[in-house]
Formats: C-alpha cells, sequence, structure tokens
C-alpha cells in the first residue's frame, strides 16, 4: 500500500471505492480514524469484520450507500484493514485517473510487431507536404527529397513495438528520403524536415512519451475505431 497519508503505524492508499488505512487497532485509534467499538474479534463484535453507517453499525446484507458515511473493517491477522467511503465525485475522479494510467501504460508498452502490411492499413491520410526534388531542411543542414513520402520500418529506443528475432523495439514512421549536399541518403520521418524557410511540417506527426499527444500509431488506431 502506498503511504499518502501520515498516520504513525497505518499505511494507506487512495483506493476507487473508498479511502484504505491497513495498521494495527491500536494505532488506527490513535490516528482518529475509528473507536474500539468498531474493532472486529473485540468485545461485542463480530469476529472477523463489522460495517458501519453514520457510526452506527449495520448488517452486511443491509443495503447502505457507500459514501463518506459508510465503513467497513476487516481484520487482517494482527492488523485491522478500514476501508472509508468516498464521495461520488471523488470516485469518479480517481477512476478517471486510473483510466488515464492505465492509458498510459498502454502506449509506452512495446508490442508483438504488426508486419508492414498491417501497418499500411494504419497509415496516415493526410496530404503530402514534399515532393521529390524539392529542397528542405534537417536541422540545420540543407537536403533534397529524393525519396517520396512513404511508411517506413524503424529502430526505435522507444518504438511502440518489439522485434523479438532482433530484440529491439521498432516503429512505423511515415517520412522522406533526402540527400545531402555530399550524396549521402538516409530516411527521416516526416517531422524531422522543415521546408528552406526552417518552419517545422507535419507537426502532429511527432509524439513520444514526454509529449501530451498520442504515438501515431495510437492515432491510426483511434481513427479506425470510429
Amino acid at each position: 500500500m502506498k503511504g499518502a497519508r501520515a498516520f504513525p503505524g497505518v499505511e494507506y492508499a487512495a483506493g476507487i471505492s473508498g479511502d484504505i488505512y491497513l495498521g494495527k487497532p491500536e494505532a488506527l485509534i490513535a490516528a482518529g480514524l475509528l473507536t474500539a467499538e468498531h474493532i472486529p474479534g473485540w468485545p461485542g463484535m463480530p469476529p472477523t469484520s463489522a460495517t458501519f453507517f453514520d457510526g452506527a453499525r449495520v448488517d452486511r446484507r443491509q443495503r447502505v450507500p457507500h459514501d463518506e458515511r459508510w465503513m467497513h473493517a476487516l481484520r487482517y491477522g494482527n492488523n485491522i484493514r478500514l476501508t472509508k467511503g468516498i464521495s461520488a465525485e471523488e470516485k469518479r475522479r480517481r477512476e478517471e485517473a486510473l483510466r488515464a494510467e492505465i492509458e498510459e501504460e498502454d502506449r509506452n508498452q512495446p508490442k508483438t510487431d504488426i508486419g508492414m502490411d498491417a501497418a499500411l492499413k494504419a497509415f496516415n491520410d493526410a496530404s503530402t507536404l514534399f515532393k521529390v526534388g524539392d529542397k528542405v531542411r534537417v536541422g540545420d543542414k540543407p537536403a533534397v527529397v529524393t525519396g517520396e513520402y512513404q511508411l517506413r520500418r524503424v529502430r526505435s529506443s522507444d518504438g511502440e513495438f518489439f522485434d523479438a528475432a532482433k530484440g529491439y523495439r521498432v516503429d512505423y514512421r511515415p517520412g522522406y528520403t533526402v540527400q545531402y549536399r555530399n550524396g549521402e541518403e538516409f530516411f527521416f520521418a516526416a517531422g524531422y524536415l522543415s521546408d528552406e524557410d526552417d518552419a517545422p511540417t507535419h507537426l502532429r506527426l511527432v509524439a513520444g512519451r514526454s509529449t501530451q499527444a498520442a504515438r501515431p500509431m495510437m492515432e491510426f488506431r483511434e481513427r479506425e475505431r470510429m
């Protein structure tokens, strides 16, 4: 459990349905989280668990709202696992935060390589900005476009897919083949190129785990679902 609140001898976690505390009965009482009348197994109490609403014990079969007035105490070895209800607004906020966290982990987790055919199906339908023969810049170096806009499989340290045979991450990225003045040719993802006036292009295709935008392949996937 994550220690999010400072109560001596008590561990805390913000659960989806409520605040969860774990500690010995004495520590929970000292923290003001419950009283001796709430401890399962103590005189006059059920042996293992008890549910309360507005401070009064209720039968476990009795249906009561799980809001701030609700509380459940469960004996957990020598400790008590105490769950306190939260408001509907706070529950929604925590659910949304968890969903966002799961989606972010999914975006950053490498997936099995889908192959070129499947990647082409997801290829971006944006209009091509540069044509073969156009003068461009890669960083501060002038170059000429020698290969048309296309999808290429490239090695990438934060790629969305994993090449199990070669042991590294890869991505499928749209871009161009360009030639430097010395005659060398290289493929660059579209977002690395700028026009002769050094204006950036293909901005919405530039994404990574450090930006708020989803990766390009995630954009394609979301569009396919629509």
